[in-house]
């Protein structure tokens, strides 16, 4: 037996993919095709792609450019994103650090600005969240 549930989703499911192939049709109808080709169509490009629909609020667009990743077995992050981090890292050592009881540790190459201590664990955690899942290395 199947449960209202599964039917539920199923039905908006297929509803959403149809979409998704009426918009993907009127696209090639504009000339835009060639997203499988990763020599001209690099990875980055789709990311930024879908970064950019995203916040034009067209979840069929978002969904269209997530499922041409997710054909082409990449993920919906940019190696421009691995880089900003390992910028980061990098730079830590010219900040001050301000402690929990209101003291500052000032490196030798100070910046002149302070980071937190919540905000340098914040930033390590994301790195650290970034690299496990996708196993990266720059």
């Amino acid at each position: 037996m199947i449960n209202n549930s599964k039917v539920f989703d199923d039905f908006f499911v297929d509803q959403f993919a149809e979409e998704m192939k009426r918009k993907l049709d009127k696209k090639r109808e504009e000339g835009r095709s060639g997203w499988a080709d990763k020599k001209d169509c690099p990875h980055d490009n789709l990311v930024k792609l879908l970064r950019e629909h995203s916040s034009k609020g067209d979840p069929v667009d978002v969904a269209n450019f997530a499922m041409m990743l997710w054909a082409r077995g990449e993920e919906t992050v940019s190696r421009n994103d691995i880089n900003f981090y390992w910028q980061m890292v990098t730079m830590l050592p010219r900040y001050s650090f301000l402690n929990i009881d209101g003291s500052v540790e000032k490196h030798e190459n100070w910046c002149g600005e302070y980071l937190s201590r919540k905000e340098v664990l914040n930033l390590f955690e994301e790195i650290f969240q970034y690299y496990f899942t996708f196993k990266v290395c720059p």
